[in-house]
Order: C-alpha cells, then sequence, then structure tokens
C-alpha cells in the first residue's frame, strides 16, 4: 500500500510518523514537500528565538505515549546549542519545535520508511482504485490513500491594526506597536474621565452613601 502526504508542515510530519509506526514497513510513505526538511511548515519555520511555543514542552511531545519525548530530545540535542529548557514545563522557541520534528521524520527518511519528493503538488485525480498526484515538476505519483496536510498560506492582514505576523521582525514591530497602543489608550482614557456627564457622577455619589 503506497501512502501520499501532500504537504510536510506539522500535520504532515505527525501523520507520516505515526504511520511508519503502526505500519512498520507494511506501506510506502511518501510525503510531497517542496521545502529542504518535513516537519517546519510555516508554524515551525521561524527562526526568531522570540517566537515561543504558547504550550508547555511536557505538552508538546509527537507521541502521546511517550509524553516526555520531547524533553528528552532537548536535554540530548539542547545541551551544545544553548537551547534553555531545564524542566518539562518550560516554553521553547517555535523553530526548535520545528527542528524537533525535523529530527524525528528524519530518522525514519534514513530507514527508508519514508520518502521525502521535494516538489509540489498541483492536482489530485481520483479513479476508482487509486488516486494520481500531478506535480509542479511535471511528474505523477499514484497512491492507495492520499492525506491533505496543506495548512495554512501566509496571508497578509492589512486591515488589523497589527504587525505582520509573517515577517522576520514581526515580534519587535509589535512590542513597538503595544507600546504605541498603550500609550494611546492612557490618553483616551484621561480624556475619557475628563468628559463624564455630571448625572453619572452624581449617580455614583448616591451609590456611595448607600
Amino acid at each position: 500500500m503506497r501512502v501520499a502526504i501532500v504537504g510536510g508542515g506539522a500535520t504532515g510530519a505527525l501523520a507520516a510518523l505515526h504511520l511508519a509506526r503502526l505500519e512498520r514497513g507494511g506501506a510506502e510513505i511518501i510525503v510531497i514537500e517542496p521545502a529542504e526538511e518535513i516537519g517546519r511548515g510555516m508554524a515551525y519555520a521561524t527562526d526568531d528565538p522570540g517566537h515561543l511555543l504558547n504550550v508547555r514542552v511536557a505538552n508538546m511531545s509527537a507521541f502521546a505515549d511517550q509524553s516526555d519525548h520531547l524533553f528528552k530530545w532537548l536535554q540530548r540535542e539542547g545541551r551544545g546549542s544553548g537551547i534553555p529548557c531545564p524542566t518539562p514545563y518550560c516554553f521553547v522557541p517555535r523553530g526548535v519545535y520545528g527542528a524537533y520534528l525535523a529530527a524525528c521524520v528524519s530518522n525514519h527518511i534514513n530507514c527508508g520508511e519514508i520518502t521525502h519528493v521535494r516538489d509540489r503538488c498541483v492536482d489530485v485525480i481520483e479513479s476508482r482504485h487509486s488516486v494520481r498526484i500531478a506535480l509542479e515538476s511535471g511528474n505523477v505519483i499514484d497512491a492507495e490513500i492520499v492525506v491533505l496536510a496543506t495548512g495554512n498560506e501566509a496571508k497578509s492582514v492589512p486591515s488589523l491594526p497589527a504587525a505582520q505576523p509573517w515577517t522576520k521582525d514581526a515580534v519587535q514591530e509589535n512590542s513597538q506597536r503595544s507600546t504605541d497602543t498603550d500609550r494611546w489608550d492612557r490618553a483616551q482614557a484621561a480624556r475619557f474621565r475628563t468628559t463624564i456627564p455630571a448625572c453619572q457622577s452624581h449617580d455614583e455619589d448616591r451609590l456611595r452613601q448607600k
């Protein structure tokens, strides 16, 4: 049986990892992903150390039956790279988690259990017994099962008063915007305090007397 996974971000990587564990060589697993590594995707490709996971290490293992898998990997791999994670309850950079997923998949690639096809899917054609995947290069892949793990595109949000989240300096830009917004909020609050209607002030005085 051949299983083709379209997309090699975190979802595609985890699908491939768990299939490899379940099948133990009983299925051919192909991940179609143009990036050099499988596992990072858009969510974990950042190299900005300020982009932290919003979940503790203890709850981010790739394997539910090995809850300390990520923590052990950090203890083993992080000592020489300066990744601070003294306990399973710390929060590590998103890029570090991407490296963890990429390392997990790489082990299976090296063992021949997962194949990484560096190409882009442009079409999927279903037939009665199989699915044909057309690639950007002009090649095709036939599979019995296809998993679509394409994730979300990096789209700009021009209508929102915030830094574009996909830019390299988004955290620094956002910090500056937050500072500017705080200043504006304080100024507006001060202005509103000076324009409270007289009737509201009288109501407050009555409540205090009660």
